[in-house]
């Protein structure tokens, strides 16, 4: 949390001196031209930083009420200048962060301290400040940005060792050169000793993620090798291993070796802790609660089970507690009530509440729960042996990433007094492209925009566009409706909930969609027809149930889709087209199947499936649903049939565009999956709904290939979090 400055002295801006008094910029004691508004402007943000300053306020302090002026061009000029004269960039700030739609933020490093103060007190910035407080480590803690500097940290030391409290120090880790953080809660974590950040940062040439590590002692920062797919990770007590998530598996990382090891084969879920008694928690994602298995491998086994009569969904973000045996976890539902934190022990069915509707959350010596709540980082008095809190919740951050959809915050907490985390994402932007076989474009559709998925008609004309509304809180999806033929964008909706899918009917003329009504509200069918874009025809509504509509047969007979279990996992069901047959289910077990697709024919469908635990994908036959033939040799996705039924395509665990020859002949058997082209390449991973569509001719794909990678912010990192809290 940070406060609002006046400060008498120049406050130090990295190399640069600000001179509020004398309204003046300095570097190295010479002036740096800089006319009255980009002064002003810097003088905005400086005195808020870290806080989203938005345009229209700018426009009040910069341009008063009486003046006129064309505000855009002159608050992009005087960002422009701030900017030139601090020698930073829009696409890779330093100082200025430009937060798309909402405004501007002050990110660079900033402090208060006289010149004159400075030179009278700093040691050699080589030497170990050895006057820190004990549950400090001693040491300077370096920060580098885009520029090799370590003011920062001596002004920090000289603090620490002068001062009677610790100080709260703040800085910024950007990602490391031609890498850039995911979009989504990032997968940061502190060490136990609050000397080192391990996190995901995804290469900007293959966009595959990978562990790094950034040492808070010095300039260091080096990937980890054969981390290759990571999306999140935990650090094992002794801070000597990391455990970490890719591709369906959890691997170990040994740091002093330098080697990985599989641990378990893992469903993909959201959280990983590694406990005192080296034992491993992890989430597995819905439908499902928590498990445990032992650091070195084996078998995971069941810890938690969702509660079917509190309509549980879900178990994620476990934190196992000091004692080895007790653990922290988020309990997801659709009953909004009971969200929250809860505290479990191994052996003890009954979980307790220890705070109702919040996000993630982390316990930490000397007695605190951090957890989020609403964009914030909030602290509280924890006791793990009765589960209770005490005192009042203090902000410690405002504006961090948050996700509700699973509870998820991004900040992780290390019991030394530091704290890291991000601020919410820049989305990605992506723009429609055909590409052939082998991946190579050959001409773009459209303009780019922040798509998260797309339909495309049978006819190959129109497309469904599923574009996020990142004005709202969280960025909703709506549907747009784009004409390829005349080059023409409408939007079809504008609800308050989700607005997903665009299931066509073989006439192209009409799809199905499923519509939340509100947040936490399940999703229902409707029917639009392009002919009547502003109007929709409700289809399919069962109370307390959401429904999601899968494909049309090609005959408009049958509608294929996904009815959700109390436990949160999917079955497929039909709803037959004729009013007087009613809708039935037609795959229904404990897996979570989903994605089901008609072969052109109608006979068989293809649908994807994590009853071995891994997603793959598998054929039955459709009437009536017969043995099930597994397609995909190791993890498979969002099947789609080509469009004379003799190919099937899917995705791969590795993210890979697989084509399958189909025999239909005589039964149903296939070839073995040759890949076509790498689809992360184009699309980035972290793409809702199918990532690509099959032209009429099977010799072009649609896919949403990225112009803009999006991504987490610079990753904030609070030393002496705790001298925030009241004292």
């Amino acid at each position: 949390m940070h406060q609002s400055r006046q400060a008498p002295e120049p406050l130090r801006l990295g190399p640069f001196q600000l001179d509020l008094r004398a309204r003046e910029l300095r570097k190295d004691g010479q002036r740096v031209p800089l006319q009255d508004k980009p002064f002003e402007l810097l003088a905005a943000v400086v005195e808020r930083p870290g806080e989203i300053i938005s345009r229209d306020e700018l426009r009040h302090r910069l341009w008063p009420a009486d003046t006129f002026v064309v505000f855009d061009d002159g608050l992009n000029t005087a960002i422009s200048k701030a900017r030139d004269a601090l020698g930073d960039q829009a696409d890779t700030p330093r100082f200025i962060e430009t937060v798309p739609r909402r405004g501007y933020r002050y990110i660079g490093p900033i402090d208060d301290t006289s010149t004159a103060e400075l030179e009278s007190k700093t040691p050699a910035i080589e030497a170990p400040v050895q006057q820190a407080r004990p549950w400090l480590r001693p040491r300077a803690y370096v920060y580098l940005a885009a520029t090799a500097t370590v003011l920062a940290a001596a002004i920090w030391a000289v603090r620490e060792w002068r001062a009677s409290t610790p100080q709260v120090v703040t800085f910024h880790i950007q990602p490391p050169p031609s890498t850039y953080f995911p979009s989504g809660v990032p997968g940061v974590a502190i060490s136990p000793d609050g000397s080192q950040v391990a996190f995901v940062a995804v290469s900007g040439s293959d966009r595959v993620g990978r562990l790094w590590l950034q040492s808070l002692h010095s300039s260091t920062v080096r990937p980890l090798a054969g981390t290759e797919g990571a999306s999140e990770t935990a650090w094992s007590p002794d801070g000597q291993a990391l455990a970490f998530r890719r591709n369906g598996q959890i691997a170990r990382y040994d740091l002093r070796r330098g080697t990985v090891e599989l641990v378990c084969e893992a469903r993909n879920g959201t959280g990983l802790s590694w406990g005192a008694r080296s034992d491993l928690l992890f989430a597995s994602g819905p439908g499902h609660g928590l498990y445990r298995v032992a650091a070195e491998g084996g078998v995971p086994a069941a810890v938690t089970t969702p509660d079917a009569a509190r309509e549980e969904t879900m178990h994620t973000w476990p934190q196992w507690l000091p004692d080895g045996r007790s653990f922290l976890y988020v309990s997801i539902g659709k009953r909004p009530a009971d969200r929250g934190v809860y505290l479990g022990r191994l052996g003890d069915p009954k979980p307790r509440l220890v705070v109702s509707g919040s996000n993630k959350a982390q316990f930490t010596r000397p007695g605190f729960l951090v957890y989020s709540r609403d964009n914030r980082i909030v602290a509280q008095r924890f006791d793990p042996a009765t589960a209770s809190l005490s005192g009042a919740a203090v902000e410690i951050a405002t504006d961090v990433h948050a996700r509700p959809v699973d509870g998820g915050a991004g900040f992780s907490v290390a019991s030394t007094g530091v704290l890291a985390y991000s601020r919410p994402a820049r989305h990605p932007q992506r723009e429609l492209v055909w590409v052939n076989p082998t991946g190579q474009p050959i001409t773009t559709v459209g303009a780019a925009d922040a798509y998260a998925s797309f339909y495309l008609s049978p006819n190959g004309r129109f497309v469904v566009l599923q574009r996020l509304d990142v004005e709202s809180d969280p960025p909703a999806p709506e549907l747009w409706l784009l004409d390829l033929v005349r080059g023409v964008r409408t939007q079809l909706t504008n609800n308050p909930g989700n607005d997903e899918g665009g299931v066509w009917a073989s006439d192209s003329q009409q799809f199905l969609y499923a519509r939340h009504p509100g947040m936490h509200r399940p999703a229902e069918i409707y029917l639009k027809r392009v002919s009547d874009p502003e109007k929709d025809d409700p289809l399919l509504q069962i109370d307390g149930v959401s429904v999601h509509p899968f494909d049309w047969s090609t005959d408009g007979r049958f509608i294929l889709f996904g009815l959700m279990q109390k436990n949160g996992t999917q079955d497929i069901w039909v709803l037959p087209r004729d009013p007087h047959v009613a809708r039935y289910p037609w795959l229904a077990t404990a897996s979570d199947e989903a994605e089901a697709r008609f072969s052109p024919d109608g006979k068989w469908v293809a649908y994807e499936a994590d009853e071995d635990g891994r997603r793959e994908v598998f054929v039955r036959s459709f009437d009536p649903p017969g043995s099930r033939w597994r397609v995909s040799a190791e993890g498979g996705r969002t099947p789609q049939w080509s469009r004379d039924g003799k190919t099937l395509y899917f995705k791969s665990e590795d993210h890979r565009l697989m084509a399958v020859r189909v025999n239909t002949n005589r039964g149903f058997t296939t070839d073995a999956p040759q890949p076509l082209f790498e689809l992360r390449r184009l699309t980035q991973v972290q793409q809702w709904g199918t990532p690509y569509a099959v032209s009429t001719s099977n010799q072009r794909f649609l896919v949403g290939s990225v112009v803009d990678e999006g991504g987490d912010s610079p990753i904030t990192v609070v030393l002496n979090w705790t001298g925030l809290l009241p004292r």
